[in-house]
């Protein structure tokens, strides 16, 4: 919502009930990525080692581990085109699809090679499901509340990771993923409670729906209906004219310019250091960590104690972002990492030389890790709806996403590849305190601040500036201001 909707005379917390709602619901769905993401911790330990146990090779566990990271990038730009064209809701919709047939799939598999072809089916459904959550929040929340809604996925998703972690440690993987498959039904279902998107609807020119979106989101707003009818009809009409002004403009000239190259390769950047610092290295393969790095206690109850003190941190950055900003918060979180893997490695060789009795520090460092990664995972999220200008913002936040996922594959696939290379554990504990360390000195030189900045203020810095550390100067409006 815009101006007007934001200068409503009710500022209550019911005035935000049903935008509030919508974010639950949408968040909900988005949990299956979590779920989706992190239960390959649960299943390869089992899938060796169990009750239910396949025959696994190094190769097949590699891929099983990775595929979903190879499926969501090479659909990025397929799932901007479909939710542009087919709208945000019905694309979520219509999900339910390839999330049943995946897990069912996976409960049902009586070879490895059936494992993975369900982990590629569910790595589609979560291909179409993170794009249009992020998309569709950003799309029905008012300017005051946008930035809260929008850390919430990140939230769910670590409660979708938690869950995973403890009905693994409760339970066999084929159980695990029955369970992901009923909720995921039931989370779906709870879509067809609300609206589409009134920008959405307006680019389709589905005028009414537009308004009756509208007025549902903001049915609390006031209490006067020919107020909230007359903020309705200007909100409309806003939206159209932007939606006209948004068709008149050539794509890649844009791509082209200073205020989307150089956003795009300092967020590709910040996404190339969070990945090969280790984050999803740790979180797919958490049991199979903790067993390599010599502590006592089981790596199941260890996975789970990770998960919680994610989840907690995670909900925790929600407020500290708002207070404290983006950069300073990444420079602290970069810096955690590079210190907590570097001991950890340290405590890791030593408990395998036997000259330490210590062995619960490498554990004890990897929660500091784990509490350190919570900034580096979810403010780049933040930074795909903040540092790109508006009429771009779909195709580069899907590219974004997209890369994200590259390192990801890439960072996770070479896990036993560079476990050997460098001689062990400790040395990649090392490698991964090293790039955390890059982290920090790249998020000082080039990440700008965010914080309390509207989009036409963030803008004008990338024009004449690369640097983060200089001081801004006054610098050419953008044709492309919000």
């Amino acid at each position: 919502m815009e101006d007007e909707m934001r200068n409503a005379p009710s500022h209550n917390f019911k005035a935000y009930l049903p935008q509030i709602y919508a974010t639950l619901v949408i968040c909900f769905v988005y949990m299956s990525v979590g779920v989706g993401v992190v239960y390959s911790a649960v299943l390869v330990p089992q899938l060796k080692d169990g009750v239910h146990a396949l025959h696994v090779t190094d190769t097949e566990q590699l891929w099983i581990v990775n595929c979903i990271s190879l499926v969501i990038p090479l659909l990025s730009v397929l799932t901007g085109l479909v939710t542009d064209k087919c709208g945000r809701l019905c694309v979520l919709k219509l999900t339910v699809v390839p999330h049943v047939v995946g897990w069912v799939t996976i409960a049902l598999a009586k070879t490895s090679a059936i494992v993975m072809v369900g982990r590629v089916i569910t790595g589609l459904s979560i291909a179409f499901q993170m794009g249009p959550c992020f998309v569709y929040i950003s799309e029905i929340s008012t300017p005051k509340i946008r930035g809260a809604l929008l850390a919430m996925p990140v939230v769910f998703f670590g409660i979708g990771s938690l869950l995973t972690n403890l009905n693994g440690y409760l339970a066999s993987w084929r159980m695990v993923a029955w369970f992901s498959c009923s909720y995921g039904v039931v989370a779906n279902s709870l879509l067809y409670t609300l609206p589409n998107s009134p920008s959405w609807l307006v680019s389709r020119n589905h005028i009414d729906e537009a308004k009756k979106s509208l007025t549902w989101l903001n049915k609390y707003l006031t209490n006067d209906p020919i107020q909230l009818e007359q903020l309705v009809e200007h909100e409309v009409s806003k939206m159209g004219n932007e939606q006209e002004h948004n068709k008149a403009t050539n794509t890649l000239q844009m791509v082209c310019l200073p205020i989307v190259y150089k956003p795009l390769i300092i967020l590709t950047m910040v996404l190339l250091f969070q990945q090969f610092s280790g984050v999803n290295v740790l979180l797919m393969n958490t049991v199979i960590f903790f067993d390599k790095i010599g502590t006592k206690l089981d790596p199941y109850l260890a996975s789970n104690y990770l998960a919680i003190v994610r989840l907690g941190m995670t909900v925790l950055s929600v407020w500290l972002m708002k207070k404290y900003g983006r950069r300073p918060l990444l420079m602290i979180s970069f810096f955690g990492m590079a210190v907590s893997m570097g001991i950890s490695g340290l405590y890791t060789k030593w408990i395998a030389d036997g000259v330490t009795e210590y062995l619960q520090v490498p554990l004890y460092m990897l929660v500091i890790y784990t509490i350190s990664t919570t900034c580096v995972m979810s403010i780049p999220f933040s930074l795909c709806g903040e540092i790109f200008p508006l009429r771009v913002r779909g195709i580069a936040s899907n590219t974004a996403l997209g890369l994200l996922f590259v390192f990801s594959f890439a960072s996770v696939s070479s896990y036993q590849g560079m476990l050997t290379a460098l001689g062990g554990l400790h040395n990649l504990q090392y490698f991964y305190s090293v790039m955390a360390s890059a982290g920090v000195a790249f998020t000082f030189l080039f990440v700008p601040e965010t914080l309390n900045k509207r989009l036409s203020e963030i803008e004008p810095f990338f024009w004449t500036h690369t640097l983060a550390i200089t001081k801004q100067q006054k610098t050419p409006t953008s044709s492309m201001s919000v």
